[in-house]
């Protein structure tokens, strides 16, 4: 008999346990402790994704996980609207064209390069408008105007089914588009809003929704391309929930559970049509949300979107993408911290997330504190020389340098700590404040920042008992961020090259010890945040953009590119990093402003998997 060995080249494993890592993709293995053969087998699970660049609520949206669009709806704080477009790549979102609609309950279908948009209130419009990838047109109008369809199909072949029309809060009314016009098709069974679909024009499903005047529905109904007819109900009442797939292999997932009045629990649920019945999947979303976005014409390739979750009437930015893997993932988190012991703003922080280093800062006035972390708690240690803010600080725990700073125009100190206590140092050859900083006690360096108005392009390295110039910036700024552990590996990001809100930038630079080159731009333009990690791997957080203001959004770097992640629980800016850590998947931010001086710490662990869907192999 051919043995697995002959077959792949390979024996089989003898294993205690079971795998937890990627190498158990794709293998077999013999348990000892349970006496079986076993595999993994792909299931499916939501996994976190990359932050909208706006938060917002009742979106329109196509498109599907890879490639997904959305648009329109309601910005914080209820009712402001906005025509707001934003396309992902599957790991983070940028600004697309500005959608002529700028209302609420505007319904979306087909692809990020072939978007269709329609509708929308309030008042409600007829208005539709067609999407080539970059910016919109006009198309044609619907037969009635309406908010809230449920749609379907793609810019050429679309459906928009019940929703809201005038004079009606449910309704039983439906229309199809042809990529120039829409014509109404026979009426539905049941009057509905807040109801979802997915499919194609000529075979699609429309799915829960609300019943006049406030009582959810279970039901689903399905178009043939000429009729209606009854399906199996949902196993519960939904509304405002989002969908997918086609109606052989479909889905509806998140939205408003039971009793929709007056509670309006929202929901983790994900329901799945296979052509016959519906069935509640053992994967659920990690955020309860209605009010979302997300689409697919593929069930497994769905995406959920910002909206609103319980207890909260802010929207959300967060997205979850649905798909079959072998892992488990462990979304990337910020976690809280011990507090730092003094509040403060515009501090300089150096070493780790387990040996963290906080200095200097405004408490409101100008402090000389020294605080260090341990992983858990900070505790107090000797003062700085010199009270001030706006230091650049680079280093460790036990060995670590403090460069210039405030009170305005700067000053020219620079001291040195050992662990317990700071010494005066060389000073920097001219005063400057708002620097970025990376590397280690002898073999690092500052760049940029400002001396009274004047914004600095200039590079000093220090080499742990003098200073030296360096290459000079390609873009002279302050307030900005720097990490990484030697001068010949240094990154720089963010900041400002004027005080007004032209000035916010995302440009991110690195440096190889004697010139500076140009690396992939944040995705959000900031000024006076916090980062760390190494020139190919960092992280950057927080801070704030004119006149958006404070923020609590978070991105990492990958040596080429920075891709949007979880962020921060407390949006602040002015905040101190722990900026020496060898890669993006760690982090700490303390104190800043929010915009009142807050002591909160933060530590950020990034994404993980572990094996899930174990298999044990029989005969039969």
């Amino acid at each position: 008999m051919t043995t697995y060995k002959e077959i792949f080249g390979k024996p089989v494993k003898v294993l205690s346990s079971d795998p937890t890592d990627a190498g158990a993709e794709g293998q077999v293995w013999y348990n000892t402790t349970s006496g079986t053969f076993k595999t993994v087998v792909a299931v499916g699970a939501w996994s976190s994704g990359g932050n909208l660049g706006t938060a917002r609520g009742w979106i329109g949206s196509a498109g599907d996980k890879t490639a997904g669009i959305v648009f329109g709806g309601s910005l914080n704080p209820y009712p402001t609207f906005t025509g707001i477009t934003e396309e992902y790549n599957g790991s983070s979102w940028t600004a697309g064209g500005t959608s002529p609609i700028v209302k609420l309950g505007s319904t979306g279908a087909g692809t990020q390069t072939a978007a269709l948009m329609f509708g929308g209130g309030a008042p409600y419009v007829s208005t539709t408008v067609e999407y080539d990838g970059s910016s919109w047109t006009g198309g044609g109008n619907m037969v009635n105007a309406s908010r809230d369809r449920a749609p379907a199909g793609t810019q050429t072949a679309a459906l928009g089914m019940t929703g809201y029309i005038p004079g009606s809060q449910g309704t039983t009314t439906s229309e199809e588009y042809n990529g120039s016009s829409w014509t109404a098709i026979t009426n539905a069974g049941s009057a509905r809003y807040y109801g979802t679909g997915f499919g194609v024009s000529t075979s699609a499903i429309v799915a829960g929704g609300t019943s006049p005047p406030t009582s959810s529905t279970a039901a689903a109904e399905l178009w043939n391309g000429s009729s209606w007819t009854a399906v199996g109900s949902l196993p519960g009442t939904i509304s405002k929930a989002q969908a997918g797939g086609t109606t052989s292999d479909g889905c509806v997932f998140g939205g408003i559970g039971s009793p929709y009045y007056p509670s309006y629990p929202k929901i983790t649920t994900k329901n799945d049509w296979d052509g016959s019945s519906w069935s509640t999947s053992p994967a659920s979303m990690s955020t309860a949300r209605a009010f979302f976005g997300g689409a697919s014409s593929s069930s497994p390739s769905v995406y959920a979107t910002g909206g609103q979750t319980n207890g909260s009437p802010t929207y959300l930015a967060s997205t979850e993408e649905f798909g079959l893997t072998i892992y488990s993932p462990v979304a990337a988190t910020w976690a809280s911290g011990g507090a730092l012991g003094t509040a403060r703003s515009d501090l300089a922080g150096a070493g780790s997330p387990t040996a963290g280093l906080a200095f200097g800062g405004q408490a409101p006035s100008a402090t000389g504190a020294t605080e260090e972390y341990n992983g858990s708690s900070w505790g107090s240690s000797g003062s700085m020389g010199t009270a001030r803010y706006g230091t650049s600080g680079f280093g460790t725990q036990t060995a670590a340098v403090a460069a210039g700073g405030s009170p305005y125009p700067g000053t020219t100190a620079v001291e040195e700590y050992n662990g317990s206590t700071w010494s005066p140092v060389t000073a920097i050859p001219g005063a400057r404040q708002n620097a970025a900083a990376f590397g280690t006690e002898s073999d690092g360096g500052i760049a940029g920042g400002n001396s009274g108005s004047t914004k600095l392009n200039t590079t000093l390295e220090y080499n742990g008992s003098s200073w030296t110039s360096g290459g000079n910036l390609g873009t002279a700024r302050y307030q900005f961020i720097g990490c990484g552990a030697a001068q010949t590996a240094a990154l720089v990001f963010g900041g400002s090259t004027v005080a007004g809100p032209a000035g916010d930038t995302g440009a991110t630079e690195e440096y190889d010890g004697s010139s500076w080159t140009t690396g992939g731009s944040l995705n959000t333009v900031r000024r006076r945040l916090g980062g760390s990690g190494i020139q190919t791997s960092a992280l950057a957080f927080g801070g704030n953009t004119i006149p958006v203001g404070v923020r609590n959004s978070a991105e990492s770097y990958n040596g080429t590119s920075w891709a949007t992640v979880t962020s921060l629980a407390t949006a602040r800016t002015a905040l101190g990093p722990a900026s020496f850590t060898p890669n993006n998947t760690s982090g700490l931010a303390f104190g800043g402003a929010t915009p009142s001086l807050t002591a909160a710490t933060e530590e950020f662990t990034g994404e993980d998997t572990t094996v899930l869907g174990y298999k044990t192999l029989t005969s039969s």
